[in-house]
């Protein structure tokens, strides 16, 4: 009797026939989803449903103190208000989120734990968009002022 593995959110998505393979794509990632079934069809109907959805994302300003980034919802991306994450993720099976401190680790959270791979071969492209209170020379100076902030804490872990 073959078996097939779904590997719905894993590092990798598909059907896979070996578990060896399938289990390369779950280990160390936080809360996969994989089943086994007795045919591919059923695998690859599972693997489908769980499909994420393609969206288009933009990044707010980095003037917030507390990002969230949402890499498994029904609506996916960072973001800084935590209401709005709720609803995104609210009813979907399994979502992943994090809040982070600064906007860099929530792109980077979401760019290594987001699987839409298959679309957009997981480039996400940063759009930003002008502040009508910020002049971007304040912006400037508090990405600098968090990069080195980010720089420190480095520093001190060391």
């Amino acid at each position: 009797m073959s078996k097939f593995y779904g590997v719905a959110h894993g590092f990798q998505r598909g059907v896979f026939t070996e578990w060896s393979e399938a289990k390369k794509q779950i280990d160390k990632f936080p809360q996969p989803v994989y089943k086994k079934f007795s045919t591919e069809e059923e695998a690859q109907k599972y693997v489908d449903e769980r499909k994420p959805k393609k969206v288009e994302l933009s990044f707010p300003e980095p003037t917030h103190e507390t990002y969230y980034a949402v890499a498994h919802g029904n609506v996916v991306g960072v973001f800084t208000d935590y209401n709005a994450v709720k609803e995104h993720i609210k009813n979907y099976p399994q979502p992943l989120h994090k809040k982070l401190s600064t906007l860099d680790e929530a792109i980077a959270y979401f760019h290594k734990f987001y699987d839409g791979k298959e679309e957009g071969k997981g480039k996400v492209e940063k759009t930003e968009k002008e502040s009508k209170e910020a002049k971007p020379e304040k912006r400037e100076s508090k990405r600098k002022a968090e990069k080195e902030e980010t720089v420190e804490k480095k520093k001190k872990k060391k």
